[in-house]
């Protein structure tokens, strides 16, 4: 594998507009710890690298290969998506796994351009969580039960209880996911075809929509009535030469407060990578909303040219 710690982050040329197969808003399984020891199969995600296309990305720490003890074996991709078949399935909470079985060709885990050498203290754990859980800000629902019922501030435990549940959350499954709107497009195909399983099938945006290779063009998802909590999104693009319009760079954005327009909800930019494997990327710290924006700020073409 590669080692990852210093460098900047290759970007920039030229081209129409963003080219996206977006499992964008994906289903959040682990939520992030920390000093907790990072052993083999652990699920991480990758920060504070100076080679900035690498951070937000999702994988798994490889076994050891050596005695080398400053760096960690880590396989990028497929680890949220589409994971190894095997009995930590069910533990990580990956329903993804079934739901989201892509037709492409596939290398063996642990080679190729997947697989890079990191510090530890460029890695954080993933922990997995259940289907439902308190809403950011709040506590655990059995504590706030605690705290507010019959044992503790003195409400009666059924009213404690009401206002526990009223503060859950559960987590965006595939079913609450669908396409709304983009900002524009070409019309090769209905934007909806960016969640299914078809590689030959994508979104790009309308000729002239990022002069240089740059723009705002985006792809808009709704949860449906209810706010789900985000903590992971899937993006899949062909790979340069094949692939000069896919997105490079973007970021996220959510409804603002206020109700008028829309505010940034991600660090900006997140970068994908040269790889024709699904990417998937954590949002930290996850969001809670009924909708996201997908906005594609640099295509593929313009950071080769910069790079």
């Amino acid at each position: 594998g590669r080692s990852v710690d210093d460098g900047e982050a290759a970007v920039a040329e030229d081209a129409p507009g963003p080219a996206v197969e977006a499992h964008a808003a994906g289903q959040p399984s682990v939520a992030e710890g920390s000093g907790t020891e990072l052993v083999a199969n652990s699920v991480v995600r990758l920060c504070g690298l100076k080679r900035m296309e690498f951070n937000h990305h999702v994988g798994r720490v490889l076994p050891a290969a050596s005695d080398r003890s400053d760096r960690l074996g880590v396989v990028l991709h497929r680890t949220i998506w589409d994971p190894p078949a095997s009995d930590d399935e069910e533990e990580h909470g990956t329903p993804l796994a079934a739901l989201q079985r892509l037709r492409r060709r596939r290398r063996p885990r642990g080679q190729g351009h997947s697989t890079v050498s990191l510090r530890p203290e460029n890695l954080r754990l993933c922990r997995p969580v259940p289907e439902e859980m308190s809403v950011l800000g709040t506590m655990p629902s059995a504590i706030m039960l605690r705290l507010l019922g019959e044992r503790g501030w003195g409400l009666q435990d059924t009213i404690a209880q009401n206002v526990a549940e009223h503060l859950l959350i559960r987590r965006v499954s595939r079913d609450d996911v669908s396409v709304v709107g983009s900002s524009s497009s070409r019309g090769d195909f209905d934007i909806s075809v960016v969640l299914n399983e078809a590689e030959d099938e994508w979104w790009i945006s309308d000729a002239g929509s990022t002069p240089g290779g740059t723009g705002n063009e985006y792809l808009e998802f709704s949860f449906g009535p209810m706010a789900r909590r985000v903590t992971y999104i899937g993006l899949k693009i062909p790979p340069l030469p094949f692939g000069p319009l896919s997105v490079r760079d973007f970021h996220l954005e959510v409804p603002a407060a206020s109700g008028q327009g829309w505010v940034q909800a991600s660090p900006r930019p997140m970068m994908t990578l040269d790889t024709d494997e699904m990417q998937d990327f954590c949002i930290h710290p996850p969001l809670e909303t009924k909708s996201v924006r997908l906005v594609c700020t640099r295509n593929a073409a313009a950071a080769c040219s910069e790079g």
